[in-house]
């Protein structure tokens, strides 16, 4: 017979309640226009971007998000005009162009770690 009061044993053991899971909240970054890395510069590229966190990080990455929007956008810009039509062209070219820019914001934002921002999504991707 075990004793009810023993580390470890059912009765001794708090319940807490369940954490209902975090729910994603969107961010909106702005829209950017650029133009490729294209020999005449004919061809531009506008993007409009969504940051997406939880709601438990809404608070902070919204305040950050202010503090840097200049330095972010200014990064942004001099990415995507970096880069050929080539290299904005079809599913794998779009996810990359959006890993780029959750590796980097993530990085600006949070310097000193952790992963708020869960993704990155294009509410607009035109390329002209």
């Amino acid at each position: 017979l075990v004793p009810h009061s023993l580390p470890g044993s059912h009765a001794a053991r708090e319940e807490k309640p369940a954490l209902p899971p975090p729910r994603e909240v969107s961010l909106p970054f702005g829209e950017v226009t650029v133009n490729l890395a294209e020999g005449r510069l004919s061809r531009y590229l506008r993007v409009k971007i969504v940051l997406v966190t939880d709601t438990r990080h809404e608070k902070e990455v919204t305040e950050r998000l202010e503090n840097r929007k200049a330095t972010l956008k200014n990064w942004l810009i001099a990415h995507l005009s970096d880069k050929t039509l080539q290299d904005v062209i079809g599913r794998a070219s779009i996810n990359r162009t959006r890993r780029e820019i959750l590796e980097y914001f993530g990085a600006a934002l949070f310097p000193e770690g952790g992963e708020p921002l869960r993704d990155v999504l294009f509410e607009e991707f035109v390329v002209q």
